[in-house]
């Protein structure tokens, strides 16, 4: 009883673990911002005053997260040896979501120190997930999608984003929402632009909440290939900017009739979308 009404912040909080505001802004984004039920990935933290180690609380049940160590890149040094760095502020963690987890966003949560950073979304879902394709020189690679409906991953860490490429039948009616609740802290919001196979906006494109959780829908006016484009809409690009997009031919609600009522009335609502 005492876990339902409390959650694990606040078992913690009883502990004396504190939650308080040294460590509100320490944790600045989760990448992926979600992962499959059944599955095991890795994931990478980063923030602005993490120097490790950590273990990390998770909402719910059926996921948990386990410390796996500073993320490492090659890099040059003066001599011209390649050598092997940690990156400050980023640390790996290994996810791993049973098969019985429930789907949902989860608060992710570093625990350290007697301290609780403020959480992050990790969106749990039953549906294929893909990643960005790394980008190569100057060029941006396109991520081919087969299957649809699933979940696409990324880091906006340029003005060009991410693109991913797939084939569209003519009259399919085509989504690509945000998950709003793993957007990270640094304000950073991302675009959705369909394109035609040369990278030209398609103009039979509608679009909703543009400026906190972008929903874009695309009307396809014949067979052939498309992209989806994802772009920085608002904030700097960077490791920062994560993003986690549900797209395919998905239920929407646009709108609903009426949009109040009186306390006990009865009344029919119209949905449309």
């Amino acid at each position: 009883m005492l876990i339902r009404e409390w959650g694990i912040a606040g078992l913690l909080m009883l502990a004396g673990i504190s939650t308080g505001n040294a460590a509100e802004s320490s944790l600045r984004a989760v990448y992926p911002a979600g992962g499959r039920v059944g599955s095991e990935i890795e994931i990478e933290v980063c923030g602005s005053k993490l120097d490790g180690p950590y273990q990390a609380v998770v909402s719910g049940s059926g996921v948990k997260a386990t410390f796996i160590g500073k993320k490492l890149v090659k890099k040059t040094d003066k001599k011209g040896r390649q050598v092997t760095v940690p990156v400050p502020g980023s640390f790996r963690f290994r996810v791993v979501i049973e098969k019985d987890a429930q789907p949902g966003v989860r608060m992710f949560r570093l625990a350290y120190a007697r301290e609780l950073s403020e959480p992050l979304g990790f969106d749990v879902a039953d549906l294929p997930e893909l990643r960005a394709a790394s980008k190569k020189g100057a060029a941006v690679e396109r991520c081919r999608v087969s299957d649809m409906p699933l979940y696409l991953n990324g880091r906006v860490r340029a003005a060009e984003g991410d693109r991913y490429a797939f084939t569209a039948a003519k009259g399919a009616v085509l989504v690509a929402k945000a998950v709003a609740g793993v957007l990270p802290f640094n304000g950073f919001v991302p675009a959705l632009t369909f394109c035609d196979a040369n990278g030209k906006p398609c103009g039979e494109v509608k679009r909703y909440g543009v400026a906190d959780a972008p929903v874009s829908v695309f009307e396809v006016p014949q067979d052939g290939e498309y992209e989806l484009r994802i772009t920085a809409a608002e904030g700097d690009p960077g490791a920062a900017s994560v993003y986690r997009v549900k797209m395919g031919e998905l239920p929407l609600i646009t709108s609903f009739d009426p949009v109040s009522a009186i306390k006990g009335e009865s009344l029919n609502v119209r949905l449309s979308g």
